[in-house]
């Protein structure tokens, strides 16, 4: 579905650019630990050397988590594309974790994309193998069983070919 898809792709977008400001706050930490930071001259802004080493290497954390919750979302999205609506609804507990992680961590966009792909999901038609919709199929086949148990209701096949013939038709679901 084209919504899981966009999402997935949001996803690793936003997994390359919370990378890379991972990265950007790692180089920080490095520099701010040899003293390449000038702490500020307001009194009240007063930070230490020490302080700015902890807060970039905070940040730096934080963003390697974004960045590794973004590529799970990804995965996820990605590999749910293609789900049934049975198949999408057997995880719809971590499918809903990570839509509610996309709105806190990759944003709202992905958030939303996520949660139309979910929703929307439950409105398509199913597909067999052959691509044809399984409602359609089992209609056919239901009209087909029914035929046969008028026609041995109607003593016009015997007990076994009944079975035999029924058995043909459910051989097919």
């Amino acid at each position: 579905m084209v919504f899981f898809v966009a999402a997935g792709i949001l996803s690793i977008l936003g997994a390359v650019g919370m990378g890379i400001v991972t990265i950007v706050m790692i180089l920080f930490s490095f520099a701010a630990r040899h003293g390449a930071f000038d702490t500020p001259t307001n009194p009240e802004l007063q930070l230490s050397q020490g302080a700015v080493v902890i807060l970039f290497s905070i940040l730096a954390v934080l963003f390697l988590i974004f960045t590794i919750v973004s590529i799970i979302n990804a995965v996820v999205y990605l590999k749910n594309t293609n789900k049934t609506y049975d198949q999408l609804h057997e995880n719809s507990g971590k499918i809903i974790t990570i839509i509610v992680l996309s709105f806190l961590i990759g944003g709202v966009v992905c958030g939303v994309l996520g949660l139309l792909g979910y929703v929307l999901k439950t409105n398509e038609p199913l597909k067999t193998e052959t691509g044809v919709e399984a409602n359609v199929m089992s209609d056919e086949l239901a009209k087909k069983l029914q035929q046969l148990k008028e026609m041995h209701d109607n003593n016009l096949i015997s007990d076994e070919e009944y079975s035999k013939a029924r058995e043909d038709v459910l051989i097919r679901i």
